[in-house]
C-alpha cells in the first residue's frame, strides 16, 4: 500500500480529478494546447520541507509557457513542468 497523498487527501483527490480532466481535454480539444503544468516543489507553507525552487522560479518558468517564449514540442504530452519539460504521470 502507498502513503501518497496520504498527509493530504482532499488536495491528493482533487489533484487527480484535475489530470483527469486536462488529460480528455487534451485528447479532445484538437485546436487548443491543453497542459498541465507541475509549478515545482516550492517554497511555500505547505511545500517548506522538501522545497527545491523558490515560488519566483516556477512563475517565471510558467509565464515563459504562456507568453510562448517557451515552445513546448508535442512528444513532452500535456502533463508538464514549469520549465516546459514532460513528467510521468
Amino acid at each position: 500500500m502507498t502513503t501518497i497523498g496520504a498527509k493530504y487527501p482532499g488536495y491528493s483527490i482533487s489533484k487527480a480529478a484535475q489530470n483527469k480532466l486536462t488529460a480528455v481535454f487534451a485528447k479532445t480539444a484538437a485546436h487548443c494546447r491543453v497542459y498541465a503544468v507541475h509549478p515545482g516543489r516550492m517554497n511555500t507553507v505547505m511545500g517548506k520541507n522538501d522545497a527545491q525552487i523558490e515560488p519566483e522560479e516556477a512563475a517565471e518558468g510558467i509565464y515563459r509557457i504562456l507568453s510562448g517564449e517557451k515552445t513546448i514540442p508535442p512528444e513532452n504530452g500535456w502533463f508538464i513542468d514549469y520549465r516546459g519539460e514532460a513528467m510521468e504521470i
